[in-house]
């Protein structure tokens, strides 16, 4: 188990053991500042559909307003990248991915 510094920690992998032995679902993250960053880029989820008042599904089906949403994610990539977080090469497509799955109701 590793801290946000990415060095093993004892105590904190005893954490992850006791939740795990109390039944929660917890997984610690091999690189916490690349989770936090991603968590980061899909936070403009929220702000699309409160703005649009509309679900993914509708937003991404629309040209539109697909292409603000993915305005809103490459904003907030370079801004989680200004930080210092490295994106794997290939998360632009991953989010394509993503959005391809959205539910339209």
């Amino acid at each position: 188990m590793r801290r946000l510094d990415r060095r093993p920690d004892a105590v904190l992998a005893g954490y992850v053991e006791q939740m795990k032995a109390a039944g929660i679902d917890v997984t610690l993250a091999d690189n916490m500042l690349l989770n936090c960053g991603r968590s980061r880029v899909l936070s403009g989820t929220s702000g699309i559909t409160a703005s649009t008042r509309q679900p993914l599904g509708v937003i991404r089906d629309d040209e539109d307003m697909r292409a603000f949403f993915f305005k809103l994610m490459h904003e907030t990539m370079a801004w989680v990248r200004a930080a210092g977080v490295a994106f794997a090469p290939d998360y632009p497509a991953e989010l394509e991915r993503a959005v391809a799955t959205f539910r339209r109701r």
